[in-house]
């Protein structure tokens, strides 16, 4: 099942309430303009698994959390190409390492905090974006630190730290209204 939209038809919350009820597996990708005046588009691509974001990727070579780490110091390029033909291709990268003792996981909390919440929540400024969410894609391991948070959560922690709610005005309730009781 492929389900193709837009942010101005379909809020990124209702998008994330949508897959975390539904517990949705696959890849969401948002294409992007970061400004009405320029032509570069960008994208992000989000793994879920049941309704769970376990990684966030601004490319589709399966490289960025690798890099992350490279770029951390806290492997090798080379450490980490030898552990990655090592490692089982249905367990998450970074699980791996850190059950052969490459990875604390503290450091893995640290990853999965800077590839997935901070990402999500810059995906909250978006004013408009096309969104496409393909239920049979395949899900790479080697992306993934094997951590993970509800597409709810995320969109608690992304809403609290966007600055300017006006984009989402429209999907607010009205400020005169009030929830009453159906039944007495």
């Amino acid at each position: 099942m492929a389900i193709t939209s837009s942010l101005a038809e379909f809020s990124l919350p209702e998008l994330f309430q949508f897959l975390d009820q539904g517990n949705k597996t696959g890849l969401l990708t948002l294409r992007f303009k970061l400004s009405r005046h320029s032509q570069e588009i960008k994208a992000r691509h989000i793994l879920l698994r049941q309704g769970r974001i376990l990684a966030v990727s601004h490319r589709l070579d399966h490289q960025c959390l690798l890099k992350m780490m490279c770029q951390r110091g806290w492997l090798s390029p080379e450490v980490i190409n030898e552990q990655v033909n090592r490692c089982p291709a249905n367990k998450p990268i970074g699980l791996y390492l850190k059950t052969k003792g490459f990875m604390h996981p503290e450091q893995l909390r640290l990853l999965f905090h800077a590839q997935v919440i901070r990402s999500v929540c810059g995906l909250f400024r978006l004013k408009d974006a096309k969104f496409r969410f393909d239920s049979k894609a395949t899900l790479p391991t080697i992306e993934m630190t094997g951590l993970s948070i509800s597409a709810t959560k995320a969109t608690l922690i992304g809403l609290r730290a966007l600055p300017d709610w006006t984009g989402l005005a429209d999907k607010l309730p009205e400020t005169t209204s009030a929830l009453s009781r159906a039944m007495v």
